[in-house]
């Protein structure tokens, strides 16, 4: 895995979105409205409990990566 610096998740998202990167660590409320287009798919939360606003989406920890 390799770092890539983006100026903010905006940027990050597109990134994504455009294949430039393979995934992107970012807050809920950043990434919620291209979730919720579906322009982008979460993995799992680095939280520890499943969040209210994607209770469908498993935190990394019960996908098997404590």
């Amino acid at each position: 895995m390799v770092h890539m610096p983006y100026k903010g998740a905006a940027a990050a998202a597109i990134g994504l979105m455009t294949r430039e990167i393979d995934l992107v660590f970012a807050s809920i409320p950043a990434a919620l409205p291209q979730i919720k287009a579906r322009k982008i798919k979460p993995l799992g939360l680095g939280l520890p409990k499943r969040n209210s606003a994607m209770p469908n989406v498993p935190t990394i920890d019960e996908s098997g990566l404590p």
